[in-house]
């Protein structure tokens, strides 16, 4: 039973009461937030009607500037012609039938302009397209002829408007100056253009009659207008919006009055003193407007009725999802705090491990080109298998989490897929010899260039044969290449057969699963992470192809892949061309690591080359500003001065000096996504990952001089 106070109230009745309060309160603030809602959202579609209307009048105003700029350039275009005839002529030639004919004809294209005429230095008419003989008039008070008397001859004067002495219309003038042989005022030339053939055009461009367009001179003065206001019989007025607009030096504006009542554009006429405004009342602005309102009014209504009819429901599920929202962004916002961190800490492997492993592997391949007896060579030859081991389980490890974080991209670019498996041989002969195995090529390829990846080709490549040699004790190993047509394109094909002891049924199904390590046989003899086949599976289906393997325990295994591809005209990409070389070939290496120094100056020393060493961005860019080098190699992780900063530096430098293109490779350890694109973002023109093969490393400098 519910307690009852000695009143005979019952305590019940107190929460029903807050949960009451708590329902009509969430109510109330959700019909208070649909309010909003509708206001600015009304707010919004009258922002929408004015930004249309701003656009339409600067689109209006630039067409008409455009228009008036082509009749008045038309007009100084006659004015330089009657400039010449002027010049060539004597005052007889010049008082002419021949001239007036000539100024009749060229007016007579032109319906913007009603007469011209050649007026001498004492402003007596000389002749004119009107009627000839001239008429007897005298035009020395005009505003243009006192303004070319007193001013040397310049660009087109533009007159205020004026009653036009042959019929009384208001015109305006466009002129210039006539000059003697001696350079003294000899007259002028000038074009009559009545203000009504400006005003029918801008009343044909007036958007349904909504818009006041006027012309106005660069002094404010108004030269024509649409429509005409009442009792305006003289365009002579002056109006203040396109005053301050030009005033402040803008060349073309659009702003609105401050309490909305109308909008105003106003652009300048490109190479003349004039100026086109457009002006739309509020009533025209605001008319699109008013039916999107009332449909907001609409939709209020009926969402504040349904939102009564549900509110209690639609509470309950409201709390509940926004809990979730809420462990869900915290999942995601630590999800990503998560990747970062790995993201950075996988970087951070990857330099402080690929760099000193550069020193390892290279030396121990410079080791092993010397005379070492049996037991030394094998013991060099297990330090660079291993450092070469290292270096694939961290490849992998950093592309499985590129390609897990959706980081990783594929490019597309010319490549020669018979290369691309030579050097793939190459780089596998040694540790194949090193277990006394074989390596067979079976090519059935047309010659030509594809269009694919060559870096994640190479990767899988690098793969399958590196897990060949590992399970292959015995016998031989095959690696395959061929293309055959796929519709419109084709399918390049790999594959590597091995004769080690095979892959059951069971272990085939989860090969290609990540951290799957179960070897040939069922046994778990080869070590490493798992991840080699995983990242093989996910590259190749990122390239839109498919790998599978062939297998049956005792019998070997066959691993193939293919991928759809294109057989390409155009050649391989040529490196830029590189800068004149000095005589003695000279190379700057940049580089803070002293191993890493002293290996690349022992390649380079076999390969005839001078070396020049700078340990930090800032003493490479000392010395590319005092001597020309062959090339520069640009280690990217540097204290003072990284290479990014040093190559973009040096970059400027040489454009700011007109100095030629110095080809710089960019020498990093870091392997993550994305490092080839920001080293040549920053200006380098090549790309060489650490750790690098002698053979690599000689290649590029090959591939870059000559």
């Amino acid at each position: 039973m519910t307690p009852s106070k000695p009143d005979g109230t019952t305590t019940a009745s107190r929460p029903r009461l807050t949960s009451r309060a708590a329902t009509v309160l969430a109510c109330a603030a959700l019909l208070s937030l649909l309010a909003i809602t509708i206001a600015v959202s009304a707010w919004l579609l009258r922002q929408h009607a004015l930004e249309d209307w701003r656009q339409r009048l600067d689109d209006l105003t630039q067409i008409l500037a455009e228009e008036v700029a082509r009749d008045i350039n038309a007009s100084d275009l006659l004015l330089d012609s009657l400039n010449g005839i002027a010049h060539a002529s004597t005052p007889a030639e010049l008082a002419s039938a021949q001239v007036y004919r000539t100024m009749r004809d060229q007016i007579s294209m032109l319906p913007q302009i009603s007469q011209a005429t050649i007026v001498n230095a004492e402003g007596a008419v000389v002749n004119d397209s009107g009627v000839h003989p001239a008429a007897p008039l005298r035009l020395g008070d005009r505003e243009y002829f006192s303004y070319h008397r007193d001013h040397a001859a310049g660009r087109p004067y533009v007159s205020a408007p004026a009653r036009s002495r042959n019929d009384g219309r208001w015109v305006f003038y466009v002129s210039r100056r006539l000059d003697d042989a001696h350079g003294r005022f000899a007259g002028v030339v000038l074009v009559e253009m009545p203000c009504d053939f400006f005003a029918d055009l801008l009343r044909s461009a007036s958007p349904g009659g909504q818009a006041s367009l006027s012309l106005y001179r660069g002094d404010f003065t108004l030269l024509a207008r649409w429509p005409r206001q009442a009792g305006d019989t003289s365009p002579r007025r002056q109006e203040e919006a396109p005053q301050t607009a030009l005033t402040g030096g803008k060349l073309h504006t659009v702003t609105l009055s401050g309490a909305g009542h109308h909008m105003t554009a106003m652009r300048a006429v490109r190479d003349y003193p004039l100026a086109i405004t457009a002006t739309v009342e509020q009533t025209a602005l605001l008319a699109g407007w008013w039916p999107g309102l009332r449909l907001l009014g609409a939709v209020a209504t009926v969402s504040a009725l349904g939102m009564l009819a549900v509110f209690g429901l639609l509470t309950r599920r409201l709390r509940q999802r926004e809990r979730d929202a809420g462990q869900a962004l915290t999942r995601q916002a630590q999800a990503e705090r998560d990747s970062q961190a790995k993201s950075r800490l996988l970087a951070l492997m990857s330099d402080a491990t690929r760099a000193p492993m550069n020193a390892v592997l290279d030396k121990s391949g410079l080791l092993l080109e010397t005379a070492l007896d049996p037991t030394q060579r094998r013991h060099a030859g297990d330090v660079q298998q291993g450092a070469l081991a290292l270096c694939g389980i961290l490849n992998n490890v950093l592309d499985f989490s590129a390609i897990e974080s959706s980081h990783m991209s594929i490019a597309r670019q010319p490549l020669d897929p018979v290369q691309l498996a030579e050097q793939a041989l190459a780089a596998h002969q040694l540790s194949a010899a090193h277990k006394g195995l074989s390596i067979r090529r079976q090519f059935a390829v047309p010659p030509g260039m594809i269009e694919g990846d060559p870096l994640r080709l190479r990767q899988v490549l690098d793969n399958l044969l590196s897990n060949a040699i590992k399970f292959t004790t015995a016998g031989d190993i095959e690696l395959g290449l061929s293309t055959v047509p796929h519709g419109d394109q084709w399918l390049l094909r790999y594959s590597v057969r091995d004769t080690g002891t095979g892959v059951s049924e069971q272990a085939r199904r989860r090969l290609f699963e990540p951290f799957s390590r179960d070897e040939p046989g069922g046994h778990r003899t080869g070590g490493g992470t798992g991840l080699g086949l995983a990242v093989c599976q996910r590259l190749v289906t990122l390239m839109g192809g498919r790998i599978h393997c062939d297998s049956a325990p005792g019998a070997g295994a066959t691993f193939s892949f293919e991928v759809p591809t294109r057989y390409i005209s155009a050649p391989a990409p040529v490196p830029a061309a590189a800068a004149p070389q000095p005589q003695v070939k000279r190379v700057l290496l940049v580089e803070d690591m002293e191993m890493n120094r002293q290996l690349a100056r022992l390649l380079l020393d076999r390969l005839g080359w001078a070396v020049d060493e700078a340990h930090d961005g800032a003493q490479a860019l000392a010395a590319l500003e005092n001597q020309p080098y062959a090339m520069v190699l640009m280690d990217c992780m540097m204290p003072v001065m990284d290479g990014y900063e040093a190559t973009r530096r040096f970059r400027a430098w040489e454009a700011a000096h007109g100095r030629a293109r110095t080809p710089v490779v960019a020498l990093t350890a870091s392997a993550v996504e994305g490092e080839r694109q920001r080293c040549l973002a920053a200006g380098a023109d090549d790309y060489l990952a650490k750790p690098f093969t002698a053979a690599a490393f000689a290649d590029v400098l090959r591939r870059w001089v000559a």
